[in-house]
């Protein structure tokens, strides 16, 4: 029971950290896990990774069933980005 308070708390504190601050969840979680629950850090990290990704998805999701997608614009702004690296190699 006690294992279960600490992982509500810790994903509470998790999401509202990176909700507020827009950081990744993998930043807040793996120390949780690795410090409250004892997890190996490969473990840990792995976790926190996969809960950024599931997140992620699921905010695209979102983004494109509202029509608040914009492929094309992200398209171009990554080919001028891809673009001015290339001059500065």
């Amino acid at each position: 029971m006690l294992k279960f308070f600490i992982c509500f708390i810790a994903g509470i504190g998790a999401g509202l950290g990176t909700g507020f601050a827009g950081m990744s969840a993998a930043a807040v979680i793996s120390p949780m896990l690795i410090t409250f629950l004892g997890l190996p850090a490969y473990e840990a990290v792995g976790i926190a990774l996969a809960s950024d990704v599931l997140a992620s998805a699921i905010s695209a999701y979102t983004y494109g069933k509202n029509k608040n997608l914009d492929i094309r614009n992200g398209l171009v702004s990554k080919r001028y980005t891809d673009t001015k690296q290339k001059h500065y190699k």
